[in-house]
């Protein structure tokens, strides 16, 4: 009798990753600290997404 091999599936959830830009090195947006490097900041934060793009002391990278 043949062994079959049976493989599960994987679920993998693709994360992406936004990228903010400022004058500012820290900012503080409801309470969240949020450091900018070099005037850079990245996140997959969805909660940090919708703050920093409703925010216009920052600027979204590729607008």
């Amino acid at each position: 009798m043949a062994k079959e091999n049976k493989k599960e599936d994987e679920i993998i959830e693709e994360i992406r990753e936004t990228t903010f830009k400022s004058s500012y090195k820290n900012l503080i947006i409801a309470g969240t600290s949020i450091q900018f490097k070099d005037g850079v900041y990245s996140t997959s934060d969805e909660t940090e997404i919708e703050l920093l793009k409703n925010n216009n002391l920052v600027t979204e990278v590729g607008e």
